[in-house]
């Protein structure tokens, strides 16, 4: 699997992100699209949006979403007959069956790369871990027998344990990397601003190691810590605007009935790697003079930054979900564009940069008595000393890649 000049940024779409996102992706602000369906009540609106957003990019996947327990809608999928329980043997015929079932009806969307469906477990357990191998055999065969020749992704979908545990994460990888794929969809259990050490380091563990063995790598429901990933060989990262709070443990979801906890508008910026609030936060930092800082040539969020404060635009209704998302977009776009341009042995320091100058602003907003945020930027310093220990641990090795 190709994809220039990584790393890249693909929209996922859930929710209403449909819509908003068809505006970013036009003025070209992302790289591909993956649908994520489930949100969508028939097959027809599916096919409606798979068409307008494939006009607009030669990248467009759709997830089948099984390591989601919640039912997929009836009218909508052929989901509804995958089943492969982690804690007992898989019935292969079945499952070889529902995977030919769902690759066909991926293919009616005229994606350019297949996701092949799995299950989630607590634990990278052996009957998991089979399963796995089942469907992704049966994917690249079906694919060959037809001669259809669009990359193969398996899904990997972790829970916390799996990915922060070394063995468990060791069990995974060993497997993995037997399988016959072109690459791998990787959604992980965790934060939208993840602050543990040991989730850190599997995230990029994972990463380095498949792309040691020449798969393709793409970081599924991502956010910005995706930056750390990008100098050991991301592939690409895909983030929507309703990304929050997913959890994948084995049947566990983070919010009864799929829809998501709102938690207010935020403002997001690379400047800080991370969010404020807006318009409270946002005014508070205009008021001490330091708003400008913060502005980060977001075409989606230039009438923030003009004559207006946070709050007056904000009292003229004029920068709501549809543009707040659509920066969000913009910034991961920006985020992936900025590393395309760095040759791959000078992306640690990239991000180290980053990393230091984020930590140098949260600080100056904290130190402001007149500026009280809710969040503080205490994630980049965990971000920061899991990042150099990890690029230490690994030494040479990130020299001797075909992709560095």
């Amino acid at each position: 699997m190709v994809l220039a000049n990584g790393p890249s940024y693909f929209l996922q779409l859930g929710g209403s992100d449909q819509k908003r996102g068809l505006d970013v992706l036009q003025r070209g602000h992302a790289d591909g699209a993956i649908l994520s369906p489930k949100h969508l009540k028939t097959n027809k609106l599916i096919r409606r949006y798979a068409e307008l957003y494939g006009d607009l990019t030669e990248w467009l996947m759709v997830d089948p979403q099984c390591y989601d327990p919640k039912p997929a809608h009836p009218d909508s999928f052929p989901m509804s007959r995958y089943a492969c329980d982690p804690q007992r043997q898989p019935d292969e015929t079945s499952l070889q069956s529902s995977v030919r079932d769902i690759l066909q009806w991926e293919s009616g969307f005229g994606v350019t790369a297949y996701i092949v469906p799995a299950t989630c477990s607590a634990t990278a357990s052996k009957h998991w871990l089979y399963g796995l191998r089942v469907v992704a055999d049966e994917a690249v065969r079906w694919a060959k027998d037809r001669g259809d020749h669009r990359p193969v992704l398996a899904t990997l979908p972790l829970s916390d344990a799996a990915l922060t545990l070394s063995n468990e994460r060791a069990k995974v990888l060993d497997h993995a990397v037997s399988l016959e794929v072109d690459g791998f969809y990787v959604v992980l259990d965790g934060a939208l601003i993840p602050c543990q050490s040991e989730w850190l380091t599997g995230m990029m563990d994972l990463v380095f190691r498949l792309r040691q063995h020449g798969f393709a790598v793409i970081l599924g429901y991502a956010s910005y810590s995706a930056v750390l990933a990008f100098p050991v060989g991301l592939t690409a990262f895909a983030s929507g605007g309703f990304n929050k709070q997913r959890s994948f443990l084995y049947k566990t979801w983070s919010s009864s009935g799929g829809s998501h906890p709102r938690t207010g508008q935020k403002y997001w910026t690379r400047r800080l790697l991370g969010r404020i609030g807006f318009s409270a936060e946002a005014e508070q930092i205009h008021r001490a003079d330091l708003w400008d800082t913060l502005a980060d040539q977001s075409p989606y969020a230039i009438r923030l930054f003009g004559q207006s404060s946070p709050a007056e635009v904000d009292k003229l209704d004029n920068w709501k979900d549809t543009q707040n998302f659509a920066h969000y977009f913009w910034t991961c776009y920006d985020l992936a564009a900025r590393f395309k341009e760095v040759p791959v042995l000078e992306r640690a320091a990239l991000t180290r940069r980053w990393l230091r100058d984020a930590m140098t602003l949260w600080k100056q907003l904290n130190d402001d008595p007149r500026i009280q945020l809710k969040e503080r930027g205490e994630h980049l310093s965990i971000w920061e000393s899991s990042f150099d220990a990890y690029i230490a641990s690994i030494g040479d090795q990130l020299h001797e890649l075909e992709w560095a």
